[in-house]
């Protein structure tokens, strides 16, 4: 719920964004995925999220979207994603990007029923949107690959980011909860819930993903 995600209101920028967006869950969804990564950031920092904000610039139009960034004392990278109430955000150093599907019926597929070929399809789907994100290729090259993407712990699973950086991606599967992080570093996957009660004393400086059912 987004109680549980409450933190600083949204720029004016994100906020005539957001307000284009017709249904109410797609504008939960996008408040809550920058509100986690505010949370994140702010947690891995051991201060408060209202001392960031977040910035987005496109590269092409100079419009307020596009790849995000979240000044900060470690000069962490910052990445998010959310998908029909379910929300993922990363924080780590060096080049991220995540990505998060839930494995759940859509309008129109009826009765489907997802089995593990299908989970695994949905995997391949969120490891190739995470290597987008950290500029490891387009889409449809990085789907072509197919089950390669899947192939964790192989010396095909690395790549090179946008800035030549050496990026792995990994996935978890919870509760029907699809997600994957692409980043330079092993990452850690955490729900929010768990996160916000975790002792700071520990937390190892690498990659975080925290997970967050918008509603």
């Amino acid at each position: 719920m987004l109680q549980a995600v409450d933190g600083p209101p949204l720029s004016p920028a994100s906020a005539a964004r957001r307000s284009r967006l017709v249904r109410t869950q797609d504008r939960d969804d996008f408040t809550a995925a920058r509100r986690v990564a505010l949370l994140l950031m702010g947690f891995l920092h051991n201060s408060p999220p209202s001392n960031y904000e977040i910035h987005q610039m496109c590269g092409v139009c100079g419009g307020p979207h596009g790849r995000p960034s979240i000044p900060n004392p470690s000069n962490w990278d910052v990445s998010w994603a959310h998908d029909q109430g379910v929300v993922a955000a990363a924080v780590g150093p060096g080049r991220i990007g995540v990505d998060v599907l839930l494995a759940t019926p859509r309008a129109g597929d009826g009765d489907l029923h997802l089995d593990g070929p299908q989970i695994a399809d949905l995997e391949v789907i969120t490891r190739a949107e995470a290597l987008v994100k950290v500029g490891s290729g387009n889409l449809d090259d990085l789907l072509g690959k197919g089950a390669q993407l899947g192939m964790q712990g192989s010396s095909d699973n690395v790549y090179l980011s946008d800035n030549n950086q050496r990026v792995v991606v990994e996935s978890a599967n919870s509760d029907g909860v699809i997600v994957s992080v692409a980043s330079t570093r092993r990452a850690r996957f955490v729900m929010l819930i768990d996160l916000l009660t975790l002792p700071l004393e520990g937390i190892p400086a690498f990659s975080q993903t925290a997970l967050q059912r918008a509603c």
